[in-house]
């Protein structure tokens, strides 16, 4: 009998932190090491590490909503390229359940070449139980990085009345873990961009996709907070928050649930998001690097007289992009 009240006792701690898990609290991060996409974007991170690109680079960190928020790697830079006019690598990381802890450690991964890094951030980012998994790069796959297309998928969406259920369902199981872990992860948000900084990126916080058309109102709570806190990290560092969801007029047909864009609907997301990399990359300053010129003999070419050296006109001093506003980008 005692025997049986053990197994009985196991197999109920096994179904609450399953049912944990399925809140979405954080109390299992296996997920977030273990997804193929994951796993991708390390590959992608230890090639570029190996092979630092000439070109700009910009990156994307994020979970299955920024996963979902491009259309390929290749449409990306290709599109961004048109707009600025050389060429760029634009590589998304996001991946199914990632934690922020685990953006901040991939900060800390990326190459010295001064990238764009966009932090993605939506409601479910906030909810994430404390946990810090170490991140083990692969070996590099032996050549640089290409911007590829992607295997799209095809998901049906969910109905309508699925997609409204699961906006209360949120607010019930969700909206707790939100309260409990928001102040942990706004400080890991923070410490990234901080981190991202310190190494010499360009971090953007942006919001990802979500489904204003069935959520309506519903949601305004844990958008108010994480807006605000966005808001002030944002002006704090002095880099750009990124909110450009009310220009699309994207509507529930777009979404496949309340936060992943259908394959059809990211190419509406992506533009918006290549023309504001192509103004990110006009206000830093971006460009290829230009490649070595051939080696002079020294011996060949008579010393510089630097009596004769031209002083600098400040006339020619780089000026701010007049069409940019003061935190760099609109926001909503």
């Amino acid at each position: 009998m005692n025997a049986l009240r053990r197994i009985v006792a196991l197999l109920g701690g096994a179904a609450l932190l399953v049912a944990a898990v399925v809140a979405g609290g954080g109390a299992s991060n296996a997920g977030a090491t273990t997804t193929p996409d994951y796993r991708h974007a390390l590959q992608v991170v230890a090639d570029l590490r190996a092979y630092p690109p000439s070109d700009p680079l910009i990156c994307m960190l994020g979970g299955s909503s920024a996963r979902s928020s491009t259309v390929s790697d290749a449409s990306w830079s290709t599109q961004v390229r048109r707009t600025v006019g050389y060429p760029v690598l634009a590589v998304n990381l996001g991946s199914k359940e990632r934690l922020l802890t685990q953006d901040r450690r991939l900060v800390g991964l990326l190459p010295d070449v001064h990238p764009i890094v966009y932090i993605g951030v939506n409601m479910g980012r906030f909810c994430r139980g404390h946990a810090d998994p170490a991140i083990v790069l692969p070996k590099p796959s032996g050549e640089s990085v290409v911007p590829q297309p992607r295997t799209v998928v095809r998901t049906q969406p969910l109905s309508e009345m699925r997609k409204r259920q699961m906006v209360a369902q949120w607010m019930q199981e969700r909206w707790p873990y939100f309260l409990r872990n928001y102040r942990y992860n706004l400080g890991v948000l923070e410490s990234a961009v901080r981190r991202s900084l310190a190494r010499g990126q360009h971090p953007v916080i942006i919001d990802l996709p979500r489904n204003m058309a069935i959520m309506g109102h519903q949601l305004d709570g844990p958008l108010h907070i994480y807006h605000a806190g966005c808001r002030a990290i944002a002006k704090r560092y002095g880099v750009p928050y990124v909110q450009f969801q009310g220009r699309l007029a994207l509507t529930s047909r777009d979404f496949r649930d309340l936060w992943h864009l259908l394959p059809t609907s990211r190419m509406k997301w992506q533009r918006e998001l290549s023309k504001t990399t192509a103004a990110l990359l006009r206000r830093y300053r971006l460009r290829p690097t230009p490649s070595p010129s051939p080696s002079v003999d020294p011996s060949s070419s008579p010393s510089p007289d630097p009596s004769l050296s031209p002083s600098p006109d400040p006339s020619l001093s780089p000026s701010p992009d007049p069409s940019l506003s003061p935190s760099g980008l609109p926001a909503l």
